[in-house]
């Protein structure tokens, strides 16, 4: 997910969504806005937004990004057709408190992101290299990655299959390949 399809100035949260409402589906990545926690009993309910060009965070990646502000953005993975256990994106964290959560697990409260531990749940681990984190859930599927923010912005959300899943895929290609022939 780039949000190259979403037109710059598009909002979603307070005021048009509650939290749970699924708000943009690209390449059968389904995208939900949810609460931000600032602790465990102080919550928010702000902004995501794709800035208009000329923005003060527009320009943080060369394409598109997704800036969020007192807000949570939930990725579900289950449309894809296929199992997923890596997950990358992009961010630049401006500050302040960040929200991060896999499969439904409890959510990590964090200041800066880059203190996620490298065990975010039983058998996922997450690495940082630069502006990127990459989950790697080993031999499970990952089949949603909650991110949130006071002054985040994402970008290019990526889901790799798992391997036997990436296989199959392969072997219908090359199956169809053959048929074609």
């Amino acid at each position: 997910m780039d949000f190259e399809s979403v037109p710059p100035g598009t909002t979603w949260g307070v005021g048009t969504q509650s939290p749970g409402d699924p708000v943009l589906s690209e390449g059968n990545i389904m995208m939900s806005v949810e609460t931000f926690f600032f602790t465990q009993s102080n919550t928010e309910f702000f902004r995501a937004e794709v800035p208009l060009a000329g923005n003060p965070i527009s320009g943080t990646f060369p394409t598109q990004e997704l800036s969020l502000d007192g807000i949570s953005v939930d990725f579900d993975f289950t449309g894809l057709g296929f199992g997923v256990n890596v997950v990358s994106l992009e961010f630049v964290d401006a500050g302040g408190t960040s929200n991060f959560g896999v499969n439904g697990m409890p959510i990590h409260i964090l200041n800066p992101l880059s203190s996620l531990p490298a065990i975010v749940a039983p058998g996922i681990s997450a690495m940082f290299q630069g502006n990127t984190l990459t989950v790697d859930a080993g031999d499970q599927s990952i089949t949603s990655l909650l991110i949130g923010g006071q002054e985040l912005v994402i970008d290019n959300v990526r889901a790799v299959p798992e391997p036997a899943a990436g296989m199959l895929l392969l072997l219908g290609l090359a199956a169809g390949l053959r048929r074609r022939r």
